[in-house]
């Protein structure tokens, strides 16, 4: 048997037991030590000229047009999970939370290092020179809220969780002249044509005590001046969700769908079966959340599960490609990919275009997130309209808690959860949850029940 000269090690080994790459001859523990095989090409390549990524390695060619360094963080992703700011700027998911789009320009920016929101004219603006917008004027029964942060510097009686958030209450047929003079400075308002003589009130974002001494000043000084509130009244809080990741804003609105027959329970009826605060599970599935991995993806599936129910949409069109009865797997991935092509036809464009819209029809959800994709705060519509600062209070602690523990959100155990209506179903959740003032809203099922019975 003919020897032959390790070109690496100078060893002297069988012909038989020896590798030749580019004309040159190794022993079998040099070429493995030296070199590899592109996972992609499957081309011999050096180990020192190899990118390795998940326990896999690529040459420069395969790399380059699969993978990319994020242009912020630096971490290495797959090219597919990179989002383009500008021409020449690609960022990962996780630093592309960061980023809005301009109301102006269409550019995306940084919000954590500049730009702000305009409430006024419901737009994020990346410069002060695209923020040119022609807000309008306020008249003698007008005022613009101030968005300036309250900060509370202790808990309140009821709110223990430190998080910004701001309330907006509906009430109508009092004093509105002496009202908006007694309201707080930092209080917005303005007439409510849907309500007669109805007023809306704003408060400033707000934490803990400061938020606690603002909404008891505002509700006294509405029912002060004989404002009253019915089922044509609402109740809406923003939770600040600026410094929060796409992913537990999914998770949230993940346990709002598995809890929401439970949590419309302790709400008026007419919460649950009106326009302005309906049940996500009319558009929304558990299942698609769950596959979602982007902030591009997220947002493109709530609008369009709004825009045009895309549950429909891929049935009635891959129906017509097979029989979902006869071939449930090729169905199923018809539907998948007819929905992926929807979601690129309404794509950042068209997004871009809905956000724009203060009135979109996305923002009649018990959960509103087309606050949040548009200026960075979860608006929660469940609640009926009151001017009881207790019953306030508490639903704002509930939803504090609620979206704090989406942070670290346990599928299995949500999946586990008990589901219904009573009080066993609400016990199960605040119990799962670890949710505080349980016996609150307990109270508040048992007083709407007898109601429901009369």
């Amino acid at each position: 048997m003919e020897n032959k000269t390790c070109s690496n090690c100078n060893g002297t080994f069988e012909v038989d037991d020896m590798v030749v790459h580019n004309e040159d001859i190794y022993c079998e523990d040099c070429f493995n030590y030296l070199f590899t095989t592109c996972s992609i090409c499957n081309q011999t390549i050096s180990n020192d000229e190899s990118h390795y990524i998940d326990d896999e390695m690529f040459c420069d060619s395969c790399f380059d047009k699969n993978y990319y360094a994020c242009d912020d963080c630096g971490d290495i992703v797959k090219l597919e999970n990179t989002n383009e700011v500008t021409n020449e700027k690609l960022v990962c998911n996780s630093c592309f939370d960061n980023y809005r789009e301009c109301g102006s320009c269409g550019d995306w920016f940084d919000y954590n290092d500049s730009g702000g929101y305009c409430e006024d004219c419901d737009q994020y603006y990346c410069c002060d020179y695209c923020h040119s917008c022609d807000c309008g004027t306020s008249n003698d029964n007008e005022r613009k809220i101030n968005l300036t942060p309250i900060t509370g510097s202790d808990f309140g009686e009821i709110v223990k969780i430190d998080t910004l958030v701001g309330v907006e209450i509906e009430s109508e047929d009092g004093n509105f002249e002496i009202a908006q003079e007694k309201l707080l400075d930092c209080c917005g308002y303005s007439p409510d044509g849907s309500l007669d003589n109805g007023m809306e009130v704003q408060t400033p974002p707000a934490s803990l005590n400061e938020l606690e001494r603002i909404i008891n000043h505002t509700c006294k000084v509405l029912t002060d001046n004989e404002f009253v509130v019915n089922s044509s009244c609402g109740l809406h809080i923003h939770i600040n969700a600026n410094n929060s990741s796409w992913k537990q804003v999914r998770n949230f609105l993940l346990t709002y769908l598995m809890f929401e027959d439970v949590i419309y329970s302790f709400l008026p009826p007419s919460r649950k079966n009106g326009t302005y605060s309906k049940p996500l599970t009319n558009d929304f599935s558990q299942l698609k959340l769950l596959k979602i991995s982007s902030f591009n993806d997220f947002e493109a599936y709530w609008y369009g599960s709004v825009a045009d129910n895309i549950s429909n949409f891929s049935y009635r069109e891959a129906s017509k490609i097979c029989n979902p009865y006869q071939n449930s797997e090729e169905f199923m991935s018809a539907r998948e990919k007819l929905e992926k092509e929807w979601n690129k036809k309404r794509g950042k464009d068209y997004r871009k275009d809905l956000k724009k819209d203060k009135w979109n029809n996305s923002r009649y959800y018990g959960v509103n997130l087309h606050s949040f994709f548009f200026r960075g705060t979860v608006e929660l519509r469940h609640h009926s309209g009151t001017l009881n600062p207790i019953k306030i209070l508490n639903w704002i602690q509930f939803n504090l808690e609620l979206f704090n523990r989406s942070k670290q959100l346990n599928r299995s155990l949500l999946l586990k959860a008990k589901q219904g209506t009573g009080r066993d179903a609400i016990e199960a959740m605040f119990n799962t949850l670890h949710l505080s003032n349980k016996e609150y809203f307990l109270a508040r099922f048992d007083f709407l029940n007898r109601i429901r019975e009369k």
